[in-house]
């Protein structure tokens, strides 16, 4: 089975990099990641997707998680480390970097509750 998306892991102490967005969406929040493209490598995935939504992933990534997920397989990658771009492909979307709470993320659904301390 191919891997459909991957996300980006980034803790920071008990917080963790994660993305929200403006408007109808605001203050939902998400790991950054998403599809992967054909061809692509999952992890080269989840770091172009941290990229494209405004998060820089630092160092080595580990593959934390796999799971199904309505159905497609998703994988979780943590990184050594993270930062916030200043300017980024998602940033007319109003997507931003944010750090949150890990249970924030945990909480936050589509298979993130791994993530629960």
């Amino acid at each position: 089975m191919e891997v459909f998306a991957s996300f980006a892991v980034c803790r920071e102490g008990s917080n963790v990099w994660a993305t929200t967005r403006d408007g109808k969406d605001a203050g939902r929040i998400g790991l950054p990641g998403g599809k992967v493209d054909a061809g692509e490598h999952p992890l080269d995935a989840a770091r172009r997707e941290a990229a494209e939504e405004g998060v820089a992933v630092h160092g080595d990534a580990l593959l934390v998680h796999a799971a199904l997920v309505e159905g497609r397989l998703v994988h979780w990658y943590e990184f050594a480390s993270a930062s916030p771009l200043a300017t980024f492909k998602e940033q007319a979307r109003g997507i931003r970097a944010v750090l949150v709470p890990l249970v924030a993320i945990a909480e936050s659904g589509y298979g993130n509750d791994f993530l629960r301390p």
